[in-house]
């Protein structure tokens, strides 16, 4: 697997080299407040081509959250459907057997 392009020499991003393969997920958690956002933003700085993915949460929006920016809001009917579709697709790609999805 051929790592994902570094940018130009000379740029910032380029002075910070950061190689990452082609189809890589970059998983940043933690608890609210410790941070995530400024890494995200160095991570962004020094790495232009990454792609950000947006989550469904069914929480409600916090102040100055806009829908479909870092979170789509949507009710639990939605979100369970969503997550009905993806684990389907899964089970078509044969990546998933024998599952059963109930919810309380």
């Amino acid at each position: 697997m051929n790592p994902v392009p570094a940018p130009p020499e000379g740029t910032a991003a380029g002075r910070q080299r950061l190689s990452i393969p082609p189809g890589r997920l970059i998983v940043l958690s933690g608890p609210s407040g410790v941070g995530k956002d400024t890494v995200l933003q160095e991570l962004f700085r020094i790495a232009p081509w990454l792609h950000y993915s947006i989550s469904y949460t069914t929480r409600p929006p916090r102040p100055g959250e806009v829908d479909d920016v870092a979170y789509s809001f949507v009710d639990d009917e939605r979100f369970l459907h969503e997550v009905r579709i993806l684990i389907q697709d899964c089970i078509n790609q044969g990546g998933v057997t024998n599952l059963r999805i109930t919810t309380a």
